[in-house]
């Protein structure tokens, strides 16, 4: 009986723990749903980690898994996607994005990026061609990181259990 209450309460706790991802959480937006799975990886890494794991290879799951889950952080964050405007700084200053009034008076049209350091006309086009290049890198490595994530979700998930 006193294994049946405590079950309970845990359950509860666990359900509160819960509330604050799922409420601010929405159904358009599949972001949320990665959120909603990052937090029980995170918990289920805990678990391994703890003293209440069972199985010989907890510890180095759980390691496995907080792997994976920075990995999941650095993608959906977009920081191997924006990596490149850092090495633009470095090289052309802070950038400003440029806007245009349109004729209706009421919108604007983005007319891109001005660059601190690229102060001629040949500077500027230089800096558009070296961070188009630099963008289509990011976007490269951003793409292979995904695919690396999900193949280690794939390969590893059943192994995070006790």
């Amino acid at each position: 009986m006193i294994k049946t209450i405590k079950s309970y309460f845990r359950k509860i706790k666990r359900t509160l723990e819960f509330i604050p991802i799922i409420w601010n959480g929405f159904d358009f937006d599949y972001r949320y749903a990665l959120d909603l799975f990052h937090y029980q990886l995170s918990r289920t890494a805990n678990f391994l980690e703890s003293d209440r794991a069972y199985s010989v290879n907890a510890k180095q799951d759980a390691r496995r898994l907080r792997t994976i889950l920075e990995l999941m952080n650095k993608v959906y964050d977009e920081e191997y996607r924006m990596g490149h405007f850092d090495q633009m700084e470095v090289i052309y200053g802070k950038s400003e994005m440029c806007w245009g009034d349109n004729e209706d008076g009421f919108s604007t049209t983005y007319l891109g990026l001005k660059w601190e350091k690229a102060i001629t006309p040949e500077q500027h086009a230089e800096a558009e061609i070296q961070f188009s290049s630099l963008a289509a890198a990011a976007e490269k490595k951003h793409q292979r990181a995904k695919k690396l994530l999900w193949e280690l979700v794939h390969h590893n998930l059943e192994h995070f259990w006790d």
